[in-house]
């Protein structure tokens, strides 16, 4: 049996960001990534004359989404993403086969506390002010 159906890992995966969807630059490594497309919300519209409850659904929520990244041992990392934080942009998660979710909002940075022999951390927290769009191929610029 032909192995047709083979699932693919998550090494490779990256976090873009860019002015526009064609301008997409490696932010930096991630350690993971949270949910992107979470179940939607409804709206209970059950009345006493239903039999069955009633739901419409709700508006989309934008969520705030946390990616983990490690500080670079000269924190260049962290200044470049600090540097770019609180303006709109393009995002999107890349798999290593070139497909992803593409879409626009801004991020932040939080630095989260550490104890003795922990490797240090920060997070880029992105919040969405459009819908995620699952993409085909999304090409990293190099310019």
């Amino acid at each position: 049996m032909a192995n047709e159906h083979v699932a693919i890992s998550t090494q490779g995966v990256q976090l873009l960001r860019g002015d526009s969807k064609t301008t997409l630059k490696e932010l930096c490594w991630i350690q993971e990534y949270p949910d992107l497309i979470e179940d939607p919300d409804t709206i209970d519209v059950t009345t006493l004359m239903h039999t069955m409850q009633a739901n419409i659904p709700a508006l989309p929520k934008s969520s705030a989404r946390a990616f983990p990244a490690f500080v670079d041992t000269d924190a260049g990392n962290l200044k470049a993403v600090q540097d770019t934080a609180n303006t709109p942009a393009y995002y999107a998660v890349r798999s290593r086969n070139g497909w992803g979710w593409v879409w626009h909002g801004q991020h932040s940075v939080s630095v989260p506390g550490k104890g003795v022999d922990d490797a240090i951390q920060f997070n880029i927290v992105i919040t969405n002010d459009s819908d995620l769009e699952f993409t085909e191929s999304i090409t990293v610029s190099t310019s």
